[in-house]
């Protein structure tokens, strides 16, 4: 009779906490996703408007597109953008994107997670699901290898963006879409094949719930970059070093030979 006359005052007063989480960690693209995870993940996300993710919840910026009018240096502008990268995985933005509900905010007492542990959960899912549209053949290390000396030598660039001729400022701006390619490419690499495989698994489920820019290629917008016919760079004489590496003004001042633009990838 008790327990019940405290079970209904529970209830009735705000006094009476819900108990607290086991833990409030994020997951992290390398920590295995268990099926019952999994299972939280859908159960939730499918009773999200639309009955899956906002298409705001989307990591992946498209390449800087600077305006010529920008008076900073070309490292700031790099440093700037590899922190706005940074911050788009943020598991933190992510919560933001979901929706202020009573239902979302009910579900995830029920399966004892935070918005912070469900976005997260999320990104290491969508991100697995994206890995899993990769060519076979593509060797994502060594396309890290190819982008360093390219972001070397941005990050070593001194030169006021405003002040750059025409072509300069366009040769800089395909250069600097390594910023995002090199960022989705640590992402993916650190997929594990524990949580490949149960993306595998229960592939459909999942693409169900996911916003669509995680079911494709996550590199095809930067096949302009990735593919060396595409990539007219040749090295100085007198450097002879990679990070001295220049965009050709043959490949690049003639329109006819110039890459239709800066893709404008999946913002």
């Amino acid at each position: 009779m008790r327990s019940g006359l405290f079970a209904i005052l529970c209830l009735a007063l705000i006094g009476c906490d819900e108990p607290p989480l086991d833990y409030t960690e994020v997951k992290r693209i390398d920590e295995v996703v268990t099926d019952s995870e999994l299972d939280a993940f859908l159960a939730i996300a499918s009773k999200l408007p639309g009955g899956k993710l906002p298409p705001d919840f989307n990591p992946f910026l498209p390449p800087p597109d600077w305006s010529p009018d920008r008076t900073l240096p070309v490292f700031e502008l790099v440093e700037d953008e590899l922190k706005r990268q940074e911050a788009r995985w943020s598991p933190e933005r992510m919560a933001r994107t979901l929706p202020d509900a009573r239902q979302l905010e009910r579900l995830l007492r029920r399966y004892r997670l935070t918005r912070e542990q469900f976005t997260s959960l999320g990104l290491v899912l969508g991100t697995t699901f994206s890995a899993e549209n990769l060519p076979p053949a593509r060797n994502l290390g060594a396309t890290l290898k190819q982008g360093e000396p390219i972001l070397r030598q941005l990050r070593a660039d001194r030169r006021l963006f405003a002040t750059l001729s025409d072509d300069e400022a366009y040769q800089t701006l395909l250069k600097a879409g390594w910023i995002s390619l090199f960022e989705r490419v640590q992402r993916l690499q650190r997929v594990i094949p524990a949580n490949r495989e149960l993306v595998r698994r229960r592939r459909d489920e999942l693409a169900a719930v996911l916003p669509v820019e995680f079911n494709r290629d996550p590199l095809a917008n930067f096949a302009y970059l990735l593919d060396q016919t595409g990539l007219p760079f040749t090295e100085q004489p007198e450097s002879g070093h990679d990070d001295d590496i220049t965009w050709t003004p043959e490949s690049s001042s003639s329109p006819a030979n110039r890459p239709a633009a800066v893709p404008k990838a999946d913002e």
